[in-house]
């Protein structure tokens, strides 16, 4: 049976049942038995730990790391997935992110601005 996943006024819900976060959250993709979700970019909590993913259960499974770059101190204002089925993280700078989308762990791909 395939899971029920809603996203409504940033509360994420998986068969009915709320997730619990602490932010809303504004994104999400399911992507190999896991939700992949990214934080409403508010302006109040400006970091660079906006994207995670829960299992289709709704454990919490990871959050994507803090970049050690202080020029990428920018949160990620958009998810998706490419043309090679790959993860991508975008942030506000206009760098793109590889995610490993079992562990959250990033590797810089390319810059598109």
């Amino acid at each position: 049976m395939n899971p029920t996943i809603k996203l409504t006024d940033g509360k994420l819900y998986i068969n009915n049942q709320l997730i619990d976060f602490s932010e809303n959250i504004d994104q999400i993709l399911e992507v190999n038995e896991l939700i992949i979700y990214r934080f409403e970019i508010t302006g109040k909590n400006i970091n660079n730990r906006n994207v995670g993913a829960v299992t289709l259960e709704g454990e919490k499974k990871w959050i994507i790391p803090e970049s050690k770059s202080a020029l990428d101190f920018k949160s990620y204002h958009r998810i998706y997935i490419n043309e090679n089925n790959k993860l991508i993280a975008l942030n506000w700078t206009g760098m793109e992110y590889l995610v490993d989308i079992h562990s959250g762990e990033i590797t810089p791909h390319r810059f598109v601005k």
